[in-house]
């Protein structure tokens, strides 16, 4: 008996599997993982920028108002104190004539909880202050105090042992530092002024 060969099987091709939710899941968790890194990279950046861009125009507004203070201080014929170490330290008062027997009395003073150095005029009666204006902001405590004072031979002289009337009749030369907040590129921006008023002549100090 004649024997013919089997019919050869047909492979049935099943249709192109579909993307499980499986997949789905995966693929737009990791979108979101690498979203999230790209914005928190970009929030980083921004961040920083604007930070320089704030520690830069602290720093252009610190000159002008470091200019100020020399010349205020300068343009003083004497000056006060307020009593205590710490007042002294962080104030000082200038009494500025202003003609026709006037005199100013500006106080300048280091605000660190708005972190600001202030200019405010007193009304010579009273004291109250009847105009106030910020000359630096960005300011910060660096360690070391506002308002220093100095005797003619350069020794700085301590409020914290002196009275008023002998500290301000000893000082030849007030001294400011300001602290200005730190940038990206800089951990320190200081700036020290420093005047003589004009009535502080050598012969005119009590030491």
């Amino acid at each position: 008996m004649r024997r013919f060969p089997a019919p050869a099987r047909r492979r049935i091709r099943h249709p192109e599997r579909g993307t499980s939710l499986l997949e789905v899941v995966l693929t737009v968790s990791l979108f979101t993982m690498v979203l999230a890194t790209l914005l928190g990279v970009a929030d980083s950046f921004f961040a920083a920028h604007a930070k320089q861009e704030s520690a830069i125009e602290y720093r252009s507004t610190a000159r002008v108002g470091a200019a100020e203070l020399a010349r205020l201080v300068r343009s003083a014929a004497t000056f006060e104190a307020p009593p205590g170490a710490g007042a002294a330290r962080s104030e000082v008062t200038l009494h500025i004539p202003i003609g026709g027997g006037r005199v100013d009395r500006v106080r300048l003073r280091r605000d660190l909880p708005s972190g600001e150095i202030r200019r405010e005029r007193l009304d010579p009666g009273t004291g109250a202050v009847v105009e106030s204006r910020t000359l630096i902001r960005g300011v910060v405590d660096g360690g070391v105090p506002f308002v220093r004072y100095f005797d003619r031979t350069g020794i700085e002289l301590n409020p914290g042992v002196m009275a008023m009337v002998p500290l301000v009749g000893c000082t030849m030369r007030v001294s400011f530092t300001v602290d200005i907040a730190p940038s990206a590129t800089r951990n320190s921006n200081r700036l020290e002024i420093g005047g003589s008023p004009r009535g502080r002549r050598a012969e005119e100090l009590l030491c």
